[in-house]
């Protein structure tokens, strides 16, 4: 399909479709194009469809290297959420995970932490402390800290993420098993081979059942209590 191809006259929600497709096949360039006439079809420019788009463009844009306007697709996108939905919603987490996200990518590891930390504030005030968006949100954190060197944070992170993904996903499931060979390989960072060994023998089902990392510390997330910046 042509890249400049006028598709005006299908649905937006087809052209939706269509650039999806184009991100999953990496088509980005093509996938901001799509995008670009979904915006300009859908009747209600303050509404999640357009909040989608917004986001879905912008995670293109951001694997393309267009960070600015990612950026600015994503505090768009939230900017209309917090007039929607007010300050304190699930969708509003899930666009500070974005903003995190993208100045993660630039190597702004002060403000990707800020919003890091008030998405997963967030999604404990709206879904408790257990849930999927939590530990996903708790394993990026993780990754974050691992990135900055600081290791007894991200230790933390991984080993609470790890508790929640094995609870709700199961020992076998890719979710986890990448958190095991993420949080492995940050020991191996810190020198603790042989931890790391361990989790690598889980991760690839060498070892099942009820298990503890050796000489595993209380994580201090037990009674989860996470502090919020913006």
């Amino acid at each position: 399909m042509n890249k400049k191809s006028d598709l005006s006259q299908y649905p937006w929600q087809a052209i939706k479709e269509r650039a999806e497709m184009a991100y999953s096949c990496g088509d980005y360039d093509l996938c901001i194009g799509l995008w670009d006439q979904v915006m300009s079809m859908i009747a209600r420019k303050n509404g999640p469809d357009y909040c989608r788009a917004l986001d879905r463009q912008g995670d293109a844009l951001l694997q393309i290297g267009q960070y600015t306007r990612a950026e600015d697709n994503y505090f768009h996108s939230l900017e209309l959420k917090f007039a929607a939905l007010g300050r304190t919603h699930a969708c509003v987490a899930q666009s500070y995970g974005n903003m995190a996200r993208v100045h993660y990518v630039t190597g702004d590891y002060e403000r990707s932490e800020r919003w890091a930390l008030d998405c997963a504030a967030m999604y404990v005030a709206v879904l408790g402390p257990e849930s999927k968006p939590l530990a996903c949100a708790l394993h990026n954190l993780a990754t974050l800290y691992q990135a900055q060197k600081r290791f007894d944070l991200a230790e933390s992170f991984y080993e609470k993420a790890m508790e929640m993904k094995l609870n709700m996903f199961g020992q076998a499931h890719l979710e986890f098993v990448n958190l095991l060979r993420a949080y492995a390989h940050m020991l191996r960072q810190v020198g603790r081979e042989s931890d790391a060994e361990h989790l690598d023998q889980c991760a690839s089902g060498k070892i099942s059942g009820k298990w503890l990392v050796p000489d595993q510390k209380v994580s201090p997330f037990k009674t989860l209590q996470i502090e919020a910046h913006q």
